[in-house]
């Protein structure tokens, strides 16, 4: 089994926030929900605004200011449960030892070797999507997970080699 890109993680709260932020803002339907609720929150405040103007009613205004605030601060709550979710998570899965993996990839698989001693292997045809980021690659397999891997941290090969050999693997590329 030949290493052809080999990625080294060291799972950290900046890479947790980083994953977190990658789930709420740019996961394809974390974008289309976010689109949705602005213009749904748009609307209502125009229209809380064409009320103020013609009847003189702040009502609607504040009502508007104030369901914004609280879709806000909701966000911002979820962002952080994410993040510290994330990040216990790693720690459990990791031991005592501090949470990194590196994940090689062959021909035909991503070997993931965590840093508690263990070894997983995903098949290459189970992915269905990577997502390329200013400073990152997400891979989806088809199950749902989410793989993080870091253009900073690659140790042999290139993102941008990683991307083409998984494209060329019939993989989409966003």
């Amino acid at each position: 089994m030949d290493t052809l890109f080999e990625c080294y993680v060291p799972d950290t709260r900046k890479y947790a926030k980083t994953m977190a932020r990658f789930r709420q803002f740019s996961y394809p339907k974390s974008k289309t929900m976010l689109i949705i609720l602005s213009v749904m929150l748009g609307a209502f405040l125009i229209s809380s605004i064409i009320m103020l103007i013609f009847e003189g009613s702040f009502g609607n205004l504040i009502m508007a200011a104030v369901f914004i605030a609280f879709l806000t601060i909701l966000h911002l709550v979820i962002y952080r449960v994410t993040v510290n979710s994330t990040i216990k998570q790693m720690k459990e899965l990791s031991g005592d030892n501090e949470p990194e993996a590196r994940y090689v990839f062959t021909n035909e698989k991503m070997i993931m070797y965590h840093s508690n001693g263990g070894v997983s292997d995903v098949d290459l045809a189970s992915f269905k999507r990577v997502y390329v980021q200013k400073d990152a690659i997400y891979a989806e397999s088809s199950a749902k997970l989410l793989y993080f891997l870091p253009k900073e941290s690659f140790v042999k090969g290139s993102p941008e080699e990683l991307v083409k050999f998984l494209s060329s693997k019939g993989i989409r590329v966003s």
